[in-house]
This record gives structure tokens, C-alpha cells and sequence, in this order.
């Protein structure tokens, strides 16, 4: 539901649902084990440990995508850190291809007998994972606070909304390092395996993390939706880098924050209307701060209605104006007298590739494509 209906939140969401899915997934994966009931269900055991190295980092850059808009949508950067689960994939590969008969063997051993989870047998994953993991969740989780610090202290945010993300934090550093004490203890004494992880205290302790990390994030819906709270405002997407670039004793409420906010649908004429009279889409290096401030838009309005109107980033939006400019001037001729790159310049854009890549894009065709059936026409 978060994925198919989070417009202009759609990657926001998904890296929630992962790191939700992880979490439940290890939960039932617990229970499972430490009952026995896992002998019932093979095809579940041993295809996990790739989803709970994924939950630290998919709550990191949630977390970060939630205060920081231009890391609201993926970036290639973000493939950097999915590769903390190649080591998991390569470890459940030898159970995975397993036939269903050596499946339930394993399942039925661990069973029997759960030291054999630790036991380090070629169709269990290594014994290291068990402390890996939490621990990497935890780096995540220590990265996370971080982030929350400086931008507690740069956005201003709202004592409401410092309280909410420092208590996600604190409820992620509790469930993993609950999880790594455990897993600890049970290498340290193999034997008493059974024992541990079967106990009814430490069973009900750690379903009450797992369900308290897990609806936390949905106690407060704002954040769920990309809304969270600066002093004095319901931010949307609010852009932080036009507050960066201001002076400390600017960033508290500057006059476009304060600025009385009009209907979705005026704004758009407002928009519009502004960038065809001024073309200040024109303007190399534009930001989207300075075309909040130049158009009279609040930066985070500016930024909600790119995500959730026209379903695009910024650069994506200027991109289509300025390729709507050159093909008005290559409809007048003007690629007679002037290069390609020339145009380009003209536009804004600052290389040709770029200019090449947006122009496909947006038209379907290369530039060189394009001028071809200009000539056509007019022959």
C-alpha cells in the first residue's frame, strides 16, 4: 500500500517496507527456530539473512530521505549500500540450491538440535553472521542519531519531532544490541542454546522491540507521508539546503516560510507562468532555492508540488523546459546559424551529454534526428 500509493514517496517507502519486512521476517524466523516448528517449513530457513543486514541501512537513508528531500529519491550512491548483503547471499546459496530433500534434513537437525544452527555445517550459514548483522544494524543506527543531531540543530526542527526520530533511534539501538547480546551469548556457550533462545522472557522481550520498531514508524503518519515539523510549520519535502546556505540567525522562519501558501493548482499557474516570462530556467546552476525565492514559492512547496504533481526531481523539471526552449529555436532555424552545444550552453546545461540524454528523453529522438525531420518538413 505504501509503494503503490506514495506518490513522490514511492522510494521512501519502499526502503521502509524493507526494513519493516527484515525485522518481521527475523521475528517469525525466531520463533520458528526456537519452537521447532521450523522443520515444517524449509523453504523459509536460511532466506532471510540478506533482508536483515538491509534493516540498518534502509532505516538510515529512510531516515535521511525524510529530512533531507534531495535524498528522497534513489541515488546511484545508494547501491553502496546494499553491498553489506553479498556476503548473505553467498552464505544461504549452498541451502537455497538444495534440493527439498536436503532442506528438511537441515531443518530437521536444527530442530532436534539448535547448537546446529551454530554449529557451522556446510548448509548453515556462517557462525559470524549472527554478530555481523546486528552490529552493522547498529553502525547504521549510530550513523542515524548522528544525522538526527545536525539536522536537529541546522532545520530547527520541533522538540515533537526530535523526540519521535531520537525514539526510533533509541528503539533501533535496543532491538539490535538485544539481538547481538543475545547471539553472543549463545556462541559463547553453545550448549545452553536451547535453552536461550527458547526462554519465554527473553521470547516476549523481543517480540515487544520487534512490534514497537516496527508501528513506530506509523504512530506518527506525518512522516510516513514525507511530512515532518520545523518551528513554527508542517514541513513537506522541506528543502534544507536553502536554509544551510542562510546565516544562522536567518534559518529559524524566513519570510517565504511565513508566506501565506496558495491552493496547489494556482501555485502551478504561478509557477509556470513565472518560468515562461522570466526563463530563469536559462540560468546555469539554478537551484531550487533560488527558484523558490525568485518565483515567491516556499522552498518545501516548491519541492512537494516537483514530487507530487509533475512526479519528477528538479533537475528532471528544469531539464523540460530548457529542452522546450531549444526545440523553439530549432523550429525557427536557428540551428543554421549556431552548434548544438551552443544551444545547449544557451539553455543552461552544462555539457553535452547531458544535454543529449535530457533532449532523447523528453523528445524521443537525438537532436540530429530531430533537425533531420525540421528539414523534411520544410523541403
Amino acid at each position: 500500500m505504501l509503494i503503490l500509493f506514495g506518490r513522490g514517496r514511492r522510494y521512501q517507502n519502499l526502503l521502509l517496507c524493507i526494513g519493516i519486512a527484515g525485522i518481521i521476517w527475523y521475528a517469525v524466523m525466531y520463533l520458528l527456530t526456537s519452537t521447532g516448528y521450523i522443520r515444517h517449513y524449509p523453504y523459509l530457513f536460511n532466506k532471510g539473512l540478506p533482508f536483515y543486514y538491509l534493516i540498518g541501512p534502509c532505516f538510515y537513508l529512510y531516515i535521511r530521505g525524510t529530512i533531507y528531500p534531495q535524498y528522497a529519491s534513489f541515488r546511484k550512491t545508494d547501491l553502496l549500500h546494499l553491498l553489506v548483503t553479498v556476503p548473505a547471499i553467498c552464505s544461504v546459496m549452498p541451502y537455497c540450491l538444495l534440493d527439498d530433500v536436503g532442506q528438511q534434513y537441515v531443518v530437521d537437525q536444527i530442530a532436534k538440535d539448535q547448537n546446529y544452527s551454530f554449529s557451522g555445517a556446510k548448509y548453515v550459514v556462517g557462525i559470524w553472521h549472527w554478530f555481523t548483522w546486528p552490529l552493522t544494524a547498529l553502525i547504521y543506527t549510530v550513523l542515524q542519531y548522528h544525522l538526527i543531531k545536525n539536522a536537529a540543530i541546522s532545520a530547527s526542527l520541533t522538540q515533537k519531532s526530535k523526540k519521535w526520530m531520537y525514539g526510533i533511534t533509541m528503539i533501533c539501538l535496543i532491538t539490535f544490541g538485544m539481538i547481538l547480546t543475545l547471539n553472543l551469548a549463545v556462541l559463547f556457550d553453545k550448549t545452553s542454546a536451547a535453552i536461550i533462545l527458547s526462554s519465554s522472557k527473553m521470547i516476549v522481550f523481543l517480540a515487544l522491540c520487534f512490534l514497537t520498531l516496527g508501528g513506530a514508524f506509523f504512530v506518527n503518519p506525518n512522516f510516513i507521508y514525507g511530512r515532518f515539523v520545523m518551528n513554527g510549520e508542517n514541513i513537506a519535502h522541506t528543502d534544507l539546503s536553502a536554509l544551510q546556505e542562510k546565516p544562522l540567525s536567518e534559518q529559524s522562519l524566513s519570510k517565504e516560510e511565513v508566506t501565506p501558501i496558495l491552493p496547489d493548482f494556482e501555485l502551478i499557474d504561478h509557477l509556470e507562468a513565472y518560468l515562461s516570462k522570466s526563463k530563469i530556467y536559462l540560468e546555469t546552476g539554478l537551484t531550487l532555492s533560488k527558484l523558490a525565492v525568485a518565483a515567491d514559492i516556499p522552498s518545501y512547496k516548491l519541492s512537494e508540488l516537483l514530487n507530487s504533481h509533475y512526479e519528477q526531481n528538479f533537475n528532471a523539471y528544469v531539464n523540460v523546459w530548457r529542452i522546450k526552449y531549444i526545440v523553439q529555436r530549432l523550429e525557427i532555424g536557428d540551428h543554421k546559424f549556431l552548434t548544438l552545444e551552443a544551444l545547449a550552453n544557451e539553455a543552461g546545461f552544462t555539457s553535452r551529454n547531458s544535454f543529449f540524454t535530457a533532449f532523447k528523453k523528453q523528445m524521443g529522438v537525438s537532436p540530429s534526428a530531430y533537425i533531420s525531420t525540421i528539414k523534411l518538413k520544410s523541403a
